[in-house]
C-alpha cells in the first residue's frame, strides 16, 4: 500500500511538470507576415481585404492582396492601398493605387515595394494585388444578356430572355434546312462550360420546338471558381414558316471570292420592317459583298419576279467594327426593298442596316510591313526609342546607347491601335539577374493585342530587350577634395554602382587632414540622392590604404527603388620607406610591416622578454 501511494505521488508530480512546461509551438511572426498584418490593419475601410505572405522563396519575398472586386457599370474598380508608416515598418512607396483595366473582368497588378523593418536593412518585396471579376449574376442579366450569349438558327438570330437562372430564346422561324447554335462572347477572365451548345432542325416548316444539347451551362471566373453561376436553357420554340423571313431568304456573298457567307451571319427582322444584318468582318482593305433575295413563290413574290440585289460596302474606317453602307449598285443609298407576302395585296417595304460587328484578325493587320503603324514607340526607365523590330513571332526592342539596365524598371509601348483593340502587357520588367549588366535580346515578358469583347481575336508576342550596362546618375556628378587638394576627374570612377576615388596621398603629418566626397546638384532629374556628401577621415600613418567611406543611396523617383553606391578612397603612400618592420619565429603573422605606435604584437612562445631595446611594454602569462 505504501509503495502504491509513492508511485501515485510520483505520477502526479510528473503530470504537474508536464502541464507547467512552457509551450514551444508558437513562434513570433516572420517579417513578411508582420508586413501583411500591417497592410490589413492600415486599410480598415476596405471591406473583405485579405493580405497574405508568400515565403516560398526567401530570396524574393512576396505578398498577395485579394478581396477587391471589379464593377459592372461606371469606371473599372480602383483602390488605394495605404501602409501606416508609424508602426516600426517603413515602405517606399507608402501607398499605391490599383485599377482594373476594364469593367467586369478580373485583373492583377504587381507593385514593387521597398520595406525597412526597424533596425534592419531595406528589403525588396513584390506585392501582387488581385481584383476579382464582378459577380456573374450582376452582369449576366436581362439588360446585358444578349451581349454575352447569342442564338442562331438557319441564318436567323434569336433573342435571349432570362427568368432566375433559366434562359429562353425567341424570334426564330422553322426552316427546311439548317440547324441552331448557341455561342458565348464572355468578358476576359470568364469561361462557359459547356462552351458549345447546338439544337437540331425539326422536320418540315411548321411550328415546332428544338431541345438544346446540352441544355445547361456554367459561367465561371477562370481563376476564382467561387464566382460562378449555373444556368438552364429551355426548349427553343420555332415559329411556322409562312412568309418572307430575312434570316432564311437573304443570301450574302463575298464578292472577292464568290463565297456564300450567310451561315456565318445573324439576320433578324426588327420592329417597323427593319432588317438587321450582323456578323460581317471588317477585313483589311476595302471589300464588298452582294445581298440577294430570290423569289420563293410559296411564300412571297418579288417585283417583276426578279431577284433583288444590293451591294454592301465596308465601314470607312478599316479593320474595326462599324456600320456598313448599302447601295443599289449605282452608289444610291441607303436603299429599301419591297416584296409581297402571300395572302397580302400590298407590297411590304423593308429597310436594310448592316453592322460589321467583327474586326479583322490581329494577325491580318499586325504584320512585319505594318506593325509600326500600331506600335510607334517603346520606352524603358523613362527613355524612349523607335528601334523596334518584329518578325511575326517576336518583338525586339533596342535602345542603342539610350537604354541602360536598371533593376525593377518597366518597359512600355506607345500604341495607335485600331478602334476596339487594346494592348495587354504581362510584366515587361527588367531582365532577370542583378539588373545592372548589359544584355542582348533578353526576354522581359509578353504582350497581347486583343479585340475588346471578342476574346478569341487575340495574339500574344514575346518581347526581348537590348540594354547597355547600368549607368549611375552619379556619373560625372561626383567631386572630392582631401587636404585642400581636389581629385582629378580621371581619378573618380564609377563601375556599375561602385565609386572609387584615387589620387590622394596618405601623409603622416602633425596636422590632421580631412576631405569630402560631394554630389553635384546636376544629377539628372528623376532621382533623389542621400546623403549629398561623405567625409574623408585622415588614416593613421602614411601607409597606402583603402578607406570605405559608406554609401550614397540613389532613389528612382518613379519606381522608388533604391540603389546603394559604396564609396572607397584608395590612398597612395606618402613615402616608400617602411616605418617599422618586426620579424621573428615567435611573432604571429611574421613579418609585420608598418607597425603603428601603440599596436599590440602577438607572440607564439612563453618568452616574456622578446624585445630588449628600445624599451617596450612587455606582457606575459603567469602559469
Amino acid at each position: 500500500m505504501k509503495l502504491m501511494t509513492q508511485s501515485l505521488l510520483i505520477f502526479c508530480g510528473l503530470l504537474l511538470i508536464i502541464s507547467c512546461a512552457p509551450s514551444t509551438d508558437t513562434a513570433p511572426p516572420d517579417n513578411a507576415t508582420l508586413l501583411a498584418n500591417l497592410i490589413k490593419k492600415s486599410n480598415p475601410e476596405i471591406s473583405g481585404l485579405v493580405v497574405t505572405a508568400d515565403n516560398s522563396d526567401p530570396s524574393s519575398p512576396k505578398l498577395n492582396i485579394t478581396g477587391l472586386t471589379n464593377k459592372v457599370l461606371g469606371e473599372p474598380a480602383t483602390e488605394t492601398i495605404t501602409i501606416d508608416q508609424s508602426q516600426g515598418i517603413t515602405t517606399t512607396p507608402a501607398s499605391f493605387t490599383v485599377t482594373a483595366e476594364r469593367l467586369i473582368s478580373p485583373h492583377k497588378v504587381t507593385t514593387p515595394l521597398t520595406v525597412t523593418f526597424e533596425g534592419e536593412a531595406a528589403v525588396s518585396y513584390t506585392v501582387t494585388t488581385k481584383i476579382s471579376g464582378a459577380p456573374v449574376n450582376d452582369w449576366f442579366a436581362s439588360d446585358n444578356l444578349n451581349n454575352y450569349i447569342s442564338a442562331s438558327f438557319a441564318g436567323q438570330g434569336g433573342t435571349f430572355v432570362i427568368a432566375e437562372s433559366t434562359l429562353s430564346v425567341t424570334g426564330l422561324t422553322n426552316s427546311p434546312t439548317g440547324a441552331g447554335e448557341i455561342t458565348f462572347a464572355l468578358p476576359t477572365g470568364f469561361t462557359a462550360d459547356a462552351s458549345s451548345i447546338a439544337f437540331s432542325n425539326p422536320d418540315g416548316t411548321n411550328a415546332a420546338t428544338s431541345s438544346p444539347t446540352p441544355n445547361k451551362f456554367t459561367i465561371t471566373e477562370t481563376e476564382n471558381i467561387g464566382n460562378s453561376m449555373a444556368y438552364t436553357i429551355a426548349d427553343v420554340p420555332l415559329a411556322a414558316l409562312t412568309r418572307f423571313t430575312p434570316g432564311l431568304h437573304i443570301k450574302i456573298t463575298e464578292d472577292s471570292t464568290s463565297t456564300d457567307i450567310t451561315s456565318t451571319l445573324t439576320i433578324t427582322e426588327k420592329a417597323n420592317n427593319v432588317i438587321h444584318i450582323e456578323g460581317l468582318t471588317n477585313k483589311v482593305g476595302q471589300n464588298t459583298y452582294t445581298l440577294a433575295i430570290d423569289e420563293v413563290a410559296e411564300f412571297f413574290t418579288t417585283p417583276g419576279n426578279n431577284p433583288i440585289m444590293r451591294m454592301i460596302i465596308e465601314p470607312v474606317v478599316d479593320i474595326s467594327p462599324g456600320d456598313g453602307t448599302i447601295t443599289d449598285g449605282n452608289n444610291q443609298g441607303p436603299t429599301t426593298i419591297s416584296l409581297t407576302n402571300n395572302g397580302e395585296t400590298e407590297a411590304a417595304m423593308y429597310s436594310l442596316e448592316v453592322m460589321f460587328s467583327k474586326s479583322a484578325p490581329v494577325s491580318d493587320w499586325f504584320t512585319v510591313d505594318d506593325f509600326r503603324k500600331y506600335i510607334t514607340e517603346a520606352s524603358f526607365a523613362g527613355v524612349s526609342t523607335t528601334e523596334i523590330r518584329f518578325n511575326e513571332m517576336m518583338i525586339a526592342v533596342s535602345g542603342a546607347n539610350d537604354f541602360a539596365n536598371e533593376p525593377s524598371e518597366t518597359a512600355l509601348f506607345t500604341t495607335a491601335l485600331p478602334n476596339g483593340f487594346e494592348l495587354d502587357t504581362n510584366a515587361l520588367m527588367s531582365p532577370a539577374g542583378d539588373g545592372f549588366a548589359a544584355v542582348t535580346n533578353a526576354p522581359i515578358g509578353m504582350i497581347a493585342i486583343f479585340e475588346t469583347g471578342a476574346s478569341t481575336n487575340r495574339q500574344e508576342y514575346p518581347v526581348t530587350i537590348t540594354l547597355r550596362a547600368y549607368i549611375s546618375p552619379l556619373t560625372g556628378n561626383i567631386t572630392a577634395t582631401y587636404g585642400g587638394v581636389p581629385a582629378a576627374p580621371s581619378d573618380i570612377t564609377i563601375e556599375t554602382n561602385k565609386i572609387v576615388i584615387s589620387g590622394f596621398t596618405n601623409n603622416d603629418t602633425d596636422t590632421t587632414e580631412s576631405g569630402t566626397v560631394m554630389v553635384a546638384d546636376t544629377v539628372r532629374a528623376g532621382y533623389t540622392i542621400t546623403p549629398p556628401s561623405l567625409e574623408i577621415a585622415d588614416p593613421d600613418g602614411k601607409v597606402p590604404i583603402n578607406v570605405e567611406l559608406g554609401t550614397i543611396t540613389v532613389t528612382n523617383d518613379r519606381t522608388r527603388v533604391e540603389f546603394s553606391h559604396p564609396v572607397t578612397v584608395e590612398f597612395a603612400s606618402g613615402t616608400s620607406v617602411i616605418q617599422l618592420r618586426i620579424e621573428g619565429t615567435e611573432i604571429l603573422n611574421s613579418p609585420l610591416e608598418n607597425v603603428s605606435s601603440g599596436a599590440t604584437i602577438g607572440i607564439t612562445t612563453m618568452a616574456c622578454k622578446l624585445l630588449t631595446a628600445p624599451t617596450v611594454t612587455r606582457w606575459c602569462y603567469e602559469w
